[in-house]
């Protein structure tokens, strides 16, 4: 049996709240529409359930592709579950920041960045601000 060292369980831990973030927004369309998105995402752009936190900037592309517009929606759905589900709260200090550089993907990074390097989430916070690159988290 593999030993697993602290950050790799950190890892593993956030890619399964970040696939059940994903459920929970596929499901708010209801359970039949979540199993044709996954049958869509699978057969025409080759993303599997399990394989969505490591192809992060392939995903919100095939969701645009299937969705259009309405893609934006679905995401923003996706980041608050993700926040609900690691209790990690992201705070928008600029909202022109929030335009420019709080995309579905670096907001997954970045969760998962700080999740990783704590270890998990007990009621964190994460801070974007403009004029720099500053994240910010409390425990």
């Amino acid at each position: 049996m593999k030993s697993c060292n602290k950050d790799q369980r950190a890892a593993k831990t956030f890619e399964k709240q970040l696939v059940i973030a994903v459920d929970e927004a596929f499901s708010f369309l209801g359970e039949s529409v979540k199993l044709a998105i996954y049958f869509h995402l699978q057969w025409k752009f080759g993303i599997n359930r399990e394989e969505i936190p490591s192809r992060l900037e392939d995903f919100p592309q095939a969701i645009e592709s299937i969705f259009g517009i309405a893609a934006g929606l679905l995401e923003v759905l996706i980041m608050k579950n993700l926040r609900k589900n690691t209790k990690a709260f992201c705070e928008v200090v600029d909202p022109n920041h929030f335009t420019d550089e709080l995309t579905f993907v670096n907001y997954a990074r970045r969760v998962r960045s700080i999740y990783e390097n704590l270890g998990g989430f007990e009621e964190s916070e994460i801070v974007v601000s403009s004029g720099e690159d500053r994240i910010q988290y409390d425990r």
